[in-house]
């Protein structure tokens, strides 16, 4: 479609703003300038303002405050030299980019991939949903914390479990997984948790060793098996725990009999057990009371 202008009339001289350039023109020739871009389907090549930058991908002989974006890993941002790299982009399936600033970076900003776990960021599966993260991920209490961590959620090291690590006082525990049949006996695991089956298997007979004074480590069992050979004495239970049980099933090693007495420590209505045998035994229930106080119970278990 031809136009004509020929009765296109000059209007008064106002002076407007560019917002193209920034520059002050002649109201009608800017919009002689707009509607002829539309038109054709073109973009003017107005001067550039002095401030304008752009980001291109080659340098561009119109243009004289170019900053051409390449494609690779790393961006670099410097705006005071017109056609030098500026913003480096790596545009893939993960993503990855890193910011600089000069020859210090200031951001990192790779996905994490397989082959690529650390310093990056952790990533969230788009078909999965899954997080992929680091080793181990650091909590702190306040904002001022100057502490490596407050607590630590760790698998350094690990395969099929996680620690939790406390800086103060300094202690790991494993957060996935049961205690142990010894760590249940003792005590000595706060946050393990604890399957039926290990309490069961914690709770089976363990064998006391025989001697002319019986060594009973607290720690060691909850219920056990004695089989003395002569007449023995039960010692003073090391390692209590206050508020607990445990049983002695005491018998001898033959037809013999044999007699059984008790350390200082045990109170209580003590028994008398001067007929043990082979085919005589008795169940020992021990309550602790505390470090020096264990109140003694006897019952026949056989025959």
């Amino acid at each position: 479609m031809a136009l004509d202008f020929s009765a296109l009339k000059k209007p008064p001289n106002p002076q407007v703003v560019d917002p193209d350039t920034g520059r002050m023109r002649e109201e009608w020739q800017l919009y002689f300038d707009q509607l002829t871009t539309r038109l054709n389907g073109t973009v003017g090549v107005d001067t550039p303002a002095i401030d304008a930058e752009y980001l291109v991908g080659a340098t561009n002989g119109t243009l004289t405050a170019e900053r051409v974006v390449t494609n690779t890993t790393t961006i670099g941002w410097d705006l005071a030299t017109a056609g030098q790299a500026k913003a480096n982009v790596l545009d893939n399936s993960i993503g990855n980019a890193k910011l600089v600033d000069g020859a210090v970076t200031v951001a990192k900003v790779d996905a994490s991939a397989s082959g690529n776990r650390w310093g990056v960021v952790a990533s969230v599966g788009q078909s999965d949903g899954g997080m992929e993260v680091g080793q181990y991920i650091d909590f702190h209490n306040t904002d001022g914390d100057t502490s490596d961590y407050s607590v630590r959620l760790n698998s350094i090291g690990l395969t099929s479990n996680f620690q939790v690590q406390a800086s103060s006082p300094n202690t790991t525990r494993n957060l996935l997984g049961a205690a142990t049949d010894a760590e249940i006996r003792a005590s000595s695991l706060t946050y393990a948790g604890v399957s039926a089956a290990a309490l069961a298997s914690a709770a089976a007979l363990v064998t006391l060793t025989d001697a002319a004074t019986i060594a009973v480590d607290w720690s060691t069992f909850i219920n056990s098996l004695l089989t003395i050979t002569a007449n023995r004495v039960l010692g003073n239970p090391t390692n209590p725990q206050p508020g607990t049980w445990r049983t002695i099933l005491v018998q001898g090693n033959n037809a013999t009999l044999r007699t059984l007495t008790f350390g200082t420590n045990y109170a209580g209505s003590l028994p008398t057990l001067i007929d043990i045998t082979s085919s005589k035994g008795y169940l020992l229930s021990i309550y602790c009371v505390h470090s020096t106080l264990f109140i003694l119970k006897s019952t026949q278990a056989f025959p």
